[in-house]
C-alpha cells in the first residue's frame, strides 16, 4: 500500500490520490502527479533528476516524459498551493531536477471504518458542518468577459459531504465538456491538444482506445449533445468569429454537415431533450437573440425565449429529465449579473428561479429527479459545483471542483477539472525569450502599458476578495506593482489616456453598484463614471485627452462609437461592422483598428475607406491568437501553430516578419498584449490542464 504521509502542513494519501489539509475537504490529485510527488518525498531535501522520474513514473518513456513532468510538477504545485518563484514545497534545481524542500513525516494508518453513503446527483444531499476547500488557481476556457464575471453574495445552506467520483479522462492538454452515450458505451467530449482548435473526440468509455477524432476542421468545438438514442452527436463550434450548429452521424459514420447558425459566445449554449430529438441552442435571431428549439434532422427551428440584453443573450440551456421543462440563464442588463430562469415547453411560461446576481456561472445541469439543479461557479479562481434547491431556494457547496456539469441518464455528472494560471510578461526587442513580471499564485491579466507624459507605467487586473476584482498599477512598469482599487465583480481591460493620468474601464462602478464605464484618477485615486445608460460596450481606448472610442450594437450590429464626459455618446462617421464586443484601438498615425466579421480591420479618423489585413506568411494550420498596433508602422500579431510566435506585419499583402519564437504552452489561450517603443507585456500561460471526472 502507498504511503499516508505528512509532507508540510499536507497529508497525502498515496493509495487514495487525495491530500488534505486539516479541517477541509479532500483534493484528487491525478496518478502520475503522485507517483512523481512520492518519489520526491522519498528523499526529502535532495535533488531527484530528471532521469530518475523518467525511468520511476514513466516506465522510461522519454518521449512522453519531456512534457508529462512539466505537467506534473505544475499540478503539484497548485494542488499544495506553491509559488516557483518562492517555493516552500517543491523547487526546481535548473538543469538538474527537482528537489522536496518540506518536512516529510511517515503517518500511520488508522483502522480502516465503514463508508460514508454515497451523495448522488439524483437524491437529496444531508447537510454537513465542513466547508469545501478554497484554492487560488486560474480556469482555462473561462474566457469570461465583464459580464460573466460580476460579484454575487447568496444565503448559502451546509456544503454536502464529498461526493465519490473518479477521473474519466486524464490526456495531455485540456479536455473540458463530456457526456456518455444514452447506453453507457461510449464517451464523447471536447479536447484540446494545445494548438489548433479544440476537437470533437469520442471514445469507449471503457478507456482502452486512444480517442477517435469526429470534428477537428470545423472550428473550436464548446458544445455538444447525443441525439436520438446515441445514432448522431450534435456541436457547436466556433470559427473565425462565427459560431455552427453540427450533427455528425455514427450510425452509419457521415461527416459533419451544418443544421443552423448560433450565437458566438464562449460559455454553453447546447443543450439536447434525453430522447434526442430535440436540440436547444443559442441563435442570433436576425438581430434578436435568444434561445431557439431544433429538430435533429435541423427542422422545425422556433423560438423560446428572447434575451433582454443583447450582449450575453440567454445561454446555458438544460432540459430536464421528462423534457417537459428548460432551465437556462439569462443576464440582467444593466447589472452585469446573471440568474437562474426556467421555461414550461408546454405553456410558454417563464419563472424567475433565483434573486442572486451571479458572478460566473460555468453550466447547468437538473438532477436526476429534476427537482433541484447543479451549476458551477467561480470561487477564489476555482470552478466549485453548487446545487440550488427549489424547496429552500438555499446553494449548498458540494465541495467540489467543476465545470460544465452534464446529467448522465442514469443520474451521474460528468463534470471538467481544469486548472491553471496566467501572468504577465515582457518582451524587448532582439530578444528571444520573457521576462516573467509581477509574479503571483492568482492570475494577472489586461495588461496596459504607458510610455509618455508622466513617464512610463504599467496596469493590470488582478482577482481580489471572493466577488471582486483589483486594479494593480506599477510606476515605473517594473516596479513593484501596488493595488489602487478594488471593485465588486470583474474590471474590464483598462485603457491609458495619453497623458498616463487617467485609466478608463468597464465595471461595476456606478451608480448603485451597476455596469458603466468609468475613469481612475492616478493623482487622487478617485473613480468617476463617464457612462451609466444599462449597455455595456467593448474595450475602450483613447482618441484624445476627451475623448473615448469603443465598440457597442447598434440596429443589429456592432459599431465604432465616441464618448466625450458630460455628452452623449454618438456613433462614429463612416466606421465599419465590427466583431461583436470588438476592441478598438489606434495605430501612430490615429488611424483606427477594429475586429471585424471577417479578420482586422483598418480605417481612418474621416470614415474614408476601410482596410481588410490578413496575416500574410503563416504556417499551414497556424492562427493569430493576438494583436495591436505597431508603434511605428502595421501590427505586432501572436500566433499559435508548431510553435507560439511574435509577428509584425507591415503592409496588408506583406509577409509577417517572425521576431521571436516559444514553445506551445508559453502564452495564454488568447493573451491580451500592450505595446510601448521596442517592447510588448502580453499575457503568458501559467500552464493549462483540464480533465474530466465522473461523479456519483
Amino acid at each position: 500500500m502507498a504511503p499516508l504521509l505528512r509532507i508540510g502542513d499536507w497529508t497525502v494519501d498515496g493509495s487514495a490520490n487525495e491530500l488534505w489539509q486539516e479541517g477541509s475537504e479532500r483534493r484528487p490529485l491525478r496518478h502520475k502527479a503522485m507517483a512523481t510527488l512520492l518519489l520526491l518525498a522519498e528523499t526529502p531535501g535532495q535533488v531527484v533528476a530528471r532521469e530518475t522520474l523518467i525511468e520511476r513514473v514513466w516506465g522510461g518513456n522519454a518521449f512522453v516524459a519531456q512534457k508529462a513532468i512539466n505537467t506534473a510538477i505544475w499540478t503539484i504545485r497548485q494542488a499544495l498551493g506553491d509559488d516557483p518563484e518562492a517555493p516552500r514545497y517543491v523547487e526546481t534545481i535548473a538543469k538538474k531536477g527537482y528537489r522536496l524542500i518540506a518536512p516529510v513525516q511517515m503517518l500511520a494508518r488508522a483502522p480502516t471504518a465503514p463508508a460514508a453513503a454515497a451523495v448522488t446527483a439524483s437524491s437529496p444531499a444531508p447537510s454537513s458542518p465542513k466547508r469545501p476547500w478554497l484554492t487560488a488557481a486560474w480556469v482555462l476556457l473561462g474566457l469570461s468577459g465583464l459580464l460573466g464575471g460580476l460579484a454575487w453574495q447568496a444565503r448559502q445552506a451546509a456544503p454536502a459531504p464529498a461526493l465519490q467520483s473518479r477521473w474519466l479522462t486524464q490526456l495531455p492538454g485540456v479536455e473540458f465538456l463530456g457526456q456518455h452515450s444514452p447506453d453507457g458505451r461510449w464517451l464523447a467530449f471536447a479536447w484540446w491538444q494545445g494548438q489548433g482548435d479544440a476537437a470533437l473526440v469520442l471514445r469507449s468509455a471503457k478507456g482502452r482506445e486512444p480517442p477517435q477524432v469526429l470534428a477537428d476542421a470545423h472550428g473550436d468545438v464548446h458544445g455538444l449533445a447525443w441525439l436520438e438514442g446515441g445514432r448522431a452527436l450534435a456541436f457547436t463550434a466556433l470559427k473565425e468569429g462565427r459560431c455552427q450548429l453540427w450533427r455528425v452521424d455514427l450510425e452509419p459514420a457521415a461527416p459533419p454537415r451544418p443544421l443552423a447558425e448560433c450565437q458566438p459566445l464562449f460559455t454553453p449554449i447546447l443543450a439536447a431533450r434525453d430522447d434526442g430529438r430535440t436540440l436547444v441552442f443559442t441563435a442570433p435571431g436576425e438581430g434578436r437573440p435568444g434561445l431557439f428549439a431544433l429538430q435533429s434532422d435541423g427542422s422545425g427551428l422556433r423560438r423560446l425565449t428572447t434575451a433582454p440584453d443583447p450582449l450575453l443573450p440567454d445561454h446555458q440551456p438544460a432540459f430536464a429529465p421528462d423534457g417537459r421543462r428548460l432551465a437556462f440563464a439569462r443576464s440582467q442588463p444593466g447589472a452585469g449579473t446573471r440568474d437562474l430562469f426556467e421555461l414550461d415547453l408546454a405553456s410558454g411560461q417563464e419563472r424567475r428561479l433565483t434573486q442572486q446576481g451571479f458572478t460566473s456561472l460555468h453550466g447547468l445541469a437538473y438532477t436526476a429527479q429534476g427537482e433541484d439543479l447543479i451549476l458551477s461557479t467561480t470561487q477564489l479562481e476555482v470552478r466549485m459545483l453548487q446545487r440550488w434547491q427549489r424547496r429552500s431556494g438555499q446553494l449548498q457547496p458540494l465541495g467540489q471542483e467543476g465545470s460544465a456539469p452534464m446529467r448522465e441518464r442514469d443520474g451521474r455528472l460528468t463534470v471538467a477539472v481544469l486548472r491553471g494560471s496566467v501572468g504577465l510578461a515582457q518582451w524587448t526587442l532582439g530578444a528571444a525569450g520573457l521576462q516573467v513580471l509581477a509574479p503571483a499564485l492568482g492570475s494577472r491579466r489586461h495588461p496596459a502599458l504607458h510610455e509618455g507624459p508622466g513617464g512610463d507605467a504599467l496596469a493590470f487586473v488582478a482577482r481580489g476578495s471572493p466577488g471582486f476584482s483589483q486594479l494593480w498599477v506599477a510606476a515605473p512598469a517594473l516596479a513593484d506593482p501596488q493595488e489602487r482599487l478594488q471593485l465588486p465583480g470583474e474590471i474590464g481591460r483598462p485603457a491609458w489616456s495619453p497623458d498616463g493620468q487617467r485609466l478608463a474601464f468597464w465595471a461595476r462602478c456606478g451608480a448603485g453598484g451597476q455596469l458603466a464605464l468609468c475613469a481612475w484618477q492616478r493623482s487622487s485615486s478617485a473613480v468617476q463614471v463617464l457612462l451609466q445608460d444599462g449597455q455595456a460596450g467593448g474595450p475602450p481606448t483613447w482618441r484624445d485627452a476627451n475623448t473615448l472610442v469603443f465598440s457597442r450594437p447598434q440596429a443589429g450590429s456592432w459599431r465604432a462609437w465616441a464618448l466625450t464626459p458630460g455628452q452623449a455618446p454618438q456613433p462614429l462617421p463612416g466606421a465599419p461592422a465590427l466583431h461583436a464586443q470588438a476592441r478598438l484601438d489606434l495605430g501612430p498615425g490615429g488611424e483606427f483598428w477594429g475586429q471585424g466579421e471577417d479578420g482586422l480591420l483598418r480605417w481612418a479618423p474621416d470614415g474614408a475607406g476601410t482596410e481588410r489585413w490578413t496575416a500574410q506568411g503563416l504556417e499551414t494550420g497556424e492562427r493569430v491568437i493576438g494583436w495591436t498596433p505597431h508603434p511605428e508602422a502595421g501590427l505586432w500579431l501572436l500566433s499559435r501553430g508548431r510553435f507560439e510566435r511574435l509577428l509584425h506585419q507591415r503592409r496588408p499583402e506583406a509577409a509577417a516578419q517572425e521576431l521571436a519564437r516559444w514553445p506551445l504552452g508559453t502564452l495564454a489561450e488568447f493573451p491580451s498584449l500592450s505595446a510601448g517603443p521596442g517592447r510588448l507585456v502580453l499575457e503568458r500561460s501559467g500552464g493549462a490542464q483540464g480533465d474530466l471526472l465522473e461523479l456519483r
